[in-house]
Protein backbone atom coordinates (compact mmCIF):
# COMPACT_ATOMS: atom_id res chain seq x y z
CA UNK A 1 0.00 0.00 0.00
CA UNK A 2 2.03 3.25 1.17
CA UNK A 3 5.22 3.77 2.10
CA UNK A 4 5.95 3.67 5.79
CA UNK A 5 2.61 4.00 6.21
CA UNK A 6 2.87 3.71 10.18
CA UNK A 7 5.45 6.47 10.68
CA UNK A 8 2.67 9.10 10.15
CA UNK A 9 0.81 7.44 12.76
CA UNK A 10 3.00 10.14 15.37
CA UNK A 11 1.17 12.92 13.42
CA UNK A 12 -1.85 11.98 12.59
CA UNK A 13 -2.16 11.51 16.46
CA UNK A 14 -1.58 15.03 16.84
CA UNK A 15 -3.67 16.68 14.69
CA UNK A 16 -6.35 14.78 15.69
CA UNK A 17 -5.48 15.07 19.16
CA UNK A 18 -5.81 18.92 18.87
CA UNK A 19 -9.06 19.16 16.60
CA UNK A 20 -12.28 19.80 18.01
CA UNK A 21 -15.70 18.08 17.68
CA UNK A 22 -18.14 20.23 16.71
CA UNK A 23 -21.64 20.05 17.30
CA UNK A 24 -23.57 22.06 14.71
CA UNK A 25 -25.27 20.55 13.13
CA UNK A 26 -24.24 17.07 14.32
CA UNK A 27 -21.31 15.36 15.82
CA UNK A 28 -18.12 16.10 13.24
CA UNK A 29 -14.54 16.73 12.97
CA UNK A 30 -13.06 18.30 10.19
CA UNK A 31 -9.12 17.88 10.82
CA UNK A 32 -6.79 19.83 8.50
CA UNK A 33 -3.13 18.88 7.81
CA UNK A 34 -3.94 15.12 8.63
CA UNK A 35 -1.06 13.91 6.24
CA UNK A 36 2.56 15.14 6.47
CA UNK A 37 3.05 16.66 3.40
CA UNK A 38 5.11 14.49 1.82
CA UNK A 39 2.68 11.44 2.94
CA UNK A 40 -0.15 13.66 1.60
CA UNK A 41 1.39 13.69 -1.81
CA UNK A 42 2.02 10.15 -2.09
CA UNK A 43 -1.54 9.26 -1.22
CA UNK A 44 -3.10 11.82 -4.05
CA UNK A 45 -0.85 10.47 -6.57
CA UNK A 46 -0.82 6.98 -5.42
CA UNK A 47 1.17 4.99 -8.44
CA UNK A 48 -0.99 1.62 -7.47
CA UNK A 49 -4.25 3.12 -8.24
CA UNK A 50 -5.02 0.81 -11.28
CA UNK A 51 -3.40 -2.30 -9.60
CA UNK A 52 -7.34 -2.00 -7.45
CA UNK A 53 -10.78 -3.39 -7.89
CA UNK A 54 -12.01 -0.87 -9.98
CA UNK A 55 -16.18 0.11 -9.93
CA UNK A 56 -17.30 2.57 -12.39
CA UNK A 57 -20.55 4.03 -11.17
CA UNK A 58 -22.60 6.77 -13.34
CA UNK A 59 -19.99 10.13 -13.11
CA UNK A 60 -17.87 7.88 -9.98
CA UNK A 61 -14.86 5.30 -10.41
CA UNK A 62 -14.07 3.72 -6.87
CA UNK A 63 -10.67 1.79 -6.60
CA UNK A 64 -11.50 -0.52 -3.90
CA UNK A 65 -8.63 -2.01 -1.62
CA UNK A 66 -9.08 -5.38 -1.13
CA UNK A 67 -5.93 -6.26 0.66
CA UNK A 68 -4.29 -4.35 3.41
CA UNK A 69 -0.66 -4.50 5.10
CA UNK A 70 -0.16 -5.18 8.96
CA UNK A 71 1.31 -1.32 9.04
CA UNK A 72 -2.25 -0.06 7.40
CA UNK A 73 -4.52 -2.32 9.78
CA UNK A 74 -2.42 -1.22 12.86
CA UNK A 75 -2.21 2.84 11.78
CA UNK A 76 -6.32 2.39 10.92
CA UNK A 77 -7.19 0.65 14.11
CA UNK A 78 -5.24 3.11 15.99
CA UNK A 79 -7.13 5.82 14.54
CA UNK A 80 -10.64 4.37 15.41
CA UNK A 81 -9.65 4.12 18.90
CA UNK A 82 -8.70 8.14 18.93
CA UNK A 83 -12.04 8.54 17.05
CA UNK A 84 -13.73 6.92 19.28
CA UNK A 85 -12.88 8.60 22.72
CA UNK A 86 -13.27 12.21 20.63
CA UNK A 87 -16.61 11.06 20.17
CA UNK A 88 -16.81 9.74 23.56
CA UNK A 89 -18.27 5.90 22.03
CA UNK A 90 -16.94 3.33 24.71
CA UNK A 91 -16.42 0.71 22.07
CA UNK A 92 -13.94 -2.22 23.13
CA UNK A 93 -12.92 -3.56 19.76
CA UNK A 94 -10.01 -3.30 17.15
CA UNK A 95 -11.54 -2.52 14.00
CA UNK A 96 -9.38 -1.11 11.18
CA UNK A 97 -11.01 0.90 8.32
CA UNK A 98 -11.94 -0.33 4.90
CA UNK A 99 -10.71 2.20 2.02
CA UNK A 100 -11.86 3.41 -1.17
CA UNK A 101 -10.60 5.84 -3.96
CA UNK A 102 -13.46 7.93 -5.28
CA UNK A 103 -12.97 10.12 -8.44
CA UNK A 104 -16.20 11.89 -9.20
CA UNK A 105 -16.91 13.88 -12.23
CA UNK A 106 -19.92 15.98 -13.69
CA UNK A 107 -22.22 13.37 -14.72
CA UNK A 108 -22.49 12.07 -10.55
CA UNK A 109 -25.52 13.86 -9.08
CA UNK A 110 -25.55 13.25 -5.00
CA UNK A 111 -27.48 16.32 -4.21
CA UNK A 112 -29.89 14.60 -2.08
CA UNK A 113 -29.64 15.86 1.44
CA UNK A 114 -29.19 11.75 3.18
CA UNK A 115 -27.41 10.16 5.71
CA UNK A 116 -25.63 6.85 4.73
CA UNK A 117 -27.69 4.17 4.44
CA UNK A 118 -25.43 1.40 5.48
CA UNK A 119 -27.52 -2.75 5.26
CA UNK A 120 -24.97 -4.76 7.15
CA UNK A 121 -23.90 -2.87 10.13
CA UNK A 122 -25.39 -0.81 12.78
CA UNK A 123 -22.61 1.48 13.55
CA UNK A 124 -20.29 3.32 11.21
CA UNK A 125 -17.28 6.17 11.37
CA UNK A 126 -16.66 7.39 8.41
CA UNK A 127 -13.27 9.52 7.57
CA UNK A 128 -13.15 11.36 3.80
CA UNK A 129 -9.71 12.75 3.12
CA UNK A 130 -9.88 16.02 0.44
CA UNK A 131 -6.93 14.77 -2.19
CA UNK A 132 -7.17 18.06 -4.33
CA UNK A 133 -4.27 20.07 -5.61
CA UNK A 134 -4.98 23.52 -4.96
CA UNK A 135 -7.60 25.58 -2.80
CA UNK A 136 -9.70 26.16 -6.34
CA UNK A 137 -12.35 23.23 -5.45
CA UNK A 138 -13.33 24.61 -2.14
CA UNK A 139 -17.23 24.60 -3.02
CA UNK A 140 -16.89 20.79 -3.77
CA UNK A 141 -17.04 19.77 -0.04
CA UNK A 142 -19.81 17.99 2.05
CA UNK A 143 -22.61 20.01 2.86
CA UNK A 144 -24.45 19.78 6.65
CA UNK A 145 -27.40 20.06 7.08
CA UNK A 146 -29.93 20.14 10.67
CA UNK A 147 -33.26 18.55 10.77
CA UNK A 148 -35.60 21.21 11.96
CA UNK A 149 -39.20 18.93 11.20
CA UNK A 150 -40.79 16.44 14.15
CA UNK A 151 -41.52 13.44 12.22
CA UNK A 152 -38.84 11.93 9.71
CA UNK A 153 -41.47 9.37 8.33
CA UNK A 154 -43.12 11.91 6.82
CA UNK A 155 -40.20 14.20 5.60
CA UNK A 156 -37.98 11.37 4.26
CA UNK A 157 -38.27 8.14 2.62
CA UNK A 158 -36.78 4.25 3.87
CA UNK A 159 -35.35 1.96 1.32
CA UNK A 160 -36.18 -1.66 1.93
CA UNK A 161 -33.39 -2.95 4.36
CA UNK A 162 -32.43 0.04 5.60
CA UNK A 163 -32.23 0.56 9.21
CA UNK A 164 -34.72 4.14 9.33
CA UNK A 165 -35.44 6.76 7.32
CA UNK A 166 -32.46 8.11 4.50
CA UNK A 167 -33.43 10.53 2.14
CA UNK A 168 -35.22 14.42 2.57
CA UNK A 169 -38.36 15.00 0.83
CA UNK A 170 -39.65 17.69 2.42
CA UNK A 171 -36.55 19.91 2.26
CA UNK A 172 -38.39 22.79 4.07
CA UNK A 173 -37.77 21.05 7.31
CA UNK A 174 -33.92 20.60 6.15
CA UNK A 175 -31.55 23.42 7.14
CA UNK A 176 -27.82 24.63 5.51
CA UNK A 177 -25.43 24.85 8.46
CA UNK A 178 -22.16 24.56 6.60
CA UNK A 179 -19.97 23.48 3.91
CA UNK A 180 -16.77 21.44 4.84
CA UNK A 181 -14.21 23.47 2.31
CA UNK A 182 -12.43 21.13 0.25
CA UNK A 183 -9.49 22.09 0.59
CA UNK A 184 -5.92 19.75 0.42
CA UNK A 185 -5.19 17.55 3.21
CA UNK A 186 -8.08 17.90 5.21
CA UNK A 187 -10.66 15.14 6.64
CA UNK A 188 -14.47 15.20 7.55
CA UNK A 189 -15.26 12.32 10.22
CA UNK A 190 -18.83 11.59 10.68
CA UNK A 191 -20.40 8.71 13.11
CA UNK A 192 -23.54 7.88 11.28
CA UNK A 193 -26.25 8.34 12.72
CA UNK A 194 -29.87 9.43 12.27
CA UNK A 195 -29.15 12.57 12.67
CA UNK A 196 -26.18 12.98 9.94
CA UNK A 197 -28.05 14.94 7.37
CA UNK A 198 -25.68 16.13 4.00
CA UNK A 199 -25.24 15.72 0.83
CA UNK A 200 -22.43 16.72 -2.02
CA UNK A 201 -22.52 19.55 -4.50
CA UNK A 202 -22.35 18.15 -7.77
CA UNK A 203 -18.96 18.94 -9.59
CA UNK A 204 -19.06 21.20 -12.81
CA UNK A 205 -17.45 20.97 -15.83
CA UNK A 206 -13.96 19.06 -16.69
CA UNK A 207 -13.33 19.58 -13.23
CA UNK A 208 -12.59 16.09 -10.97
CA UNK A 209 -13.06 15.79 -7.46
CA UNK A 210 -10.74 13.52 -5.68
CA UNK A 211 -11.27 11.72 -2.30
CA UNK A 212 -10.28 8.81 -0.09
CA UNK A 213 -12.87 7.31 1.87
CA UNK A 214 -12.30 5.43 4.96
CA UNK A 215 -14.81 3.36 6.75
CA UNK A 216 -14.57 1.97 10.38
CA UNK A 217 -17.84 -0.57 10.62
CA UNK A 218 -18.08 -2.44 13.79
Amino acid sequence: MFTDIIKQYSHIEKRINESEVMLDPWPHMYITEIFTPDFYREVQQFEQLKSLDRVPEHGRVEYIFNKFDEEYIELTTKMFKLFCDKFGYKIDADVPAGATFWVDDSDLIIDDIHVDAFYDTPFTISGQIYLPDDLSQRQYGTKLYKYTGNDLSVDAKQDPGTMHPHIATNLDNFDLVRTVPFYPNCMLVTPNHITSWHCAPTVVGDDIRKSLMLRWKV
